[in-house]
């Protein structure tokens, strides 16, 4: 299987974070028919080749945001059109993970003991990661890295981490009509997130403070008067 083949493949059964098991399993396959023996952790995978010298290791994900609107071809076709290829995930991130396996399966067909190389593909890259695992926590940490991200970011030392929280909050809906009979409206949440973000920007220093962002709120069920 070529990497042409192999990022079709991949697209193919790619979904949204959360349902990179098919995507996973051709990944699987593929490694295994190139004599690696490639480990699986829910929908996360990754394999080492070579010897025990430096170590290099290659990451990338293999889930993609949600399909969306405005597409002009079909976006889980893998469709090729001269020497493109078109679907969702074909850019971000599974050309990188087809061109990472491949590098790997060639390190089978011309062996060293000099160098190591891992290749580790994750699951949930776009939602957080809470189901992300790289590698096992034992694995050696690599001499070098590579990551495989097409939009030209430029690598950075450390970070600040990420910190998300879900809250629910109970009580009893109301029609719009008659908004004082509601317990929690759907504002309450925005009102308790603007202190947090206030006082991320109230508090300068040299390495960027935190910042919060509400992403999606949803409140209330449609009544009738």
């Amino acid at each position: 299987m070529s990497p042409l083949d192999l990022l079709v493949a991949l697209v193919r059964a790619g979904l949204a974070s959360g349902e990179e098991g098919p995507a996973a399993d051709v990944l699987e396959g593929f490694l295994r028919s190139h004599r690696l023996a490639p480990v699986r952790d829910g929908r996360n995978v990754w394999t080492e080749v070579g010897g025990e010298g430096p170590r290099s290791s290659s990451a990338r994900h293999l889930d993609t945001v949600p399909v969306g609107e405005g597409w002009t071809k079909p976006p889980l076709e893998a469709h090729r059109e001269r020497c493109r290829i078109y679907g969702r995930g074909a850019n971000d991130a599974k050309a990188s993970v087809a061109a990472m396996a491949c590098a790997s399966a060639l390190r089978t067909a011309a062996p060293s003991t000099a160098a190591a190389r891992r290749l580790a593909a994750t699951c949930e890259e776009e939602t957080g990661r809470p189901a992300g695992s790289p590698t096992p926590a034992a694995a050696p940490r690599p001499d070098a890295a590579v990551v495989g991200e097409p939009t030209g970011l430029a690598p950075v030392i450390a970070q600040k981490g990420l910190l998300v929280i879900e809250a629910t909050a109970h009580g009893r809906p109301a029609h719009a009509a008659r908004p004082r009979r509601a317990r929690t409206r759907s504002s309450a949440p925005r009102r308790r997130s603007r202190p947090c973000a206030g006082s991320a920007r109230a508090r300068p220093r040299r390495a960027r403070g935190p910042d919060v962002t509400s992403r999606t709120i949803e409140g209330g069920t449609r009544l009738e008067p």
